[in-house]
């Protein structure tokens, strides 16, 4: 069977966002390669930054308490009972206080591995407001990749583990790549060709250099032998017998 196949990445980092908030800049470009530790994305942080502001404003209010407190508590017996409420009200600010900070800390996006960058146009990320844990790109190591096929619902034929898979890539279609199958969705899906499909993986045999990701072209898939006449009238008869019913 045949069936149009995508070069993808294999065992991408997805990068989230940490925070509420909106995109304020991306500091990388698509397929820029990457260190750890890298800036990647920014998000807008004025509020967070006013927060962890009026947050630190608060503790010094509860250190000159607290302090007054202990001063106190030396000449009156209140002012012990005063100090251990100070001293829980100080420890409640301290906490607020490296809260603040560390949501600022999240709203710089940065790599956690070396890598590419990979993600469409800076221009769709910056200004949409996103979610804690949105997907905003990925990272990869460009030197594993694997091969993402889709199988239609009316070409699936028996595949068996490691089923043998040729791979033809639109940029080098004089130069097969011989793989084989990694696993297979057991349920077809609606695409994002409109088409129903089942999803298959596979990976290059020992040999072969990986490719960059997004490259496309088309995968023969085989299975088991069968006589030729089948192979050449096996879509006919499906059709036939889903119109007659028998």
């Amino acid at each position: 069977a045949l069936a149009p196949v995508e070069v993808v990445p294999r065992d991408p980092v997805v990068v989230t966002a940490g925070v509420e908030g909106v995109v304020g800049s991306v500091l990388v470009k698509p397929n820029q390669p990457v260190k750890t530790g890298d800036t990647l994305v920014r998000m807008t942080d004025t509020v967070l930054r006013n927060r962890l502001e009026l947050a630190e404003q608060d503790m010094l209010v509860a250190e000159a308490r607290h302090k007054k407190a202990a001063q106190l508590a030396f000449v009156d017996v209140r002012g012990r009972h005063e100090l251990a409420v100070a001293q829980a009200e100080l420890e409640l600010k301290i906490a607020e206080r490296n809260y603040a900070r560390d949501l600022l800390a999240r709203t710089e996006i940065k790599a956690d591995r070396d890598g590419i960058a990979l993600f469409a146009d800076p221009r769709d990320l910056v200004g949409r407001p996103v979610a804690v844990g949105e997907r905003l790109m990925e990272i990869a190591d460009p030197a594993k990749t694997e091969f993402r096929i889709e199988l239609p619902a009316a070409d699936a034929i028996v595949l068996r583990q490691r089923a043998r898979v040729t791979v033809y890539l639109d940029s080098a279609p004089l130069s097969p790549i011989a793989a084989r199958l990694v696993r297979a969705d057991y349920q077809a899906r609606l695409r994002d060709s409109q088409v129903l499909s089942f999803r298959l993986v596979a990976e290059a045999t020992a040999g072969d250099k990986a490719i960059r990701p997004g490259v496309r072209g088309t995968a023969q898939v085989f299975s088991d032998r069968v006589p030729l006449a089948y192979y050449l009238l096996r879509r006919p008869i499906a059709a036939a017998r889903q119109w007659v019913g028998l």
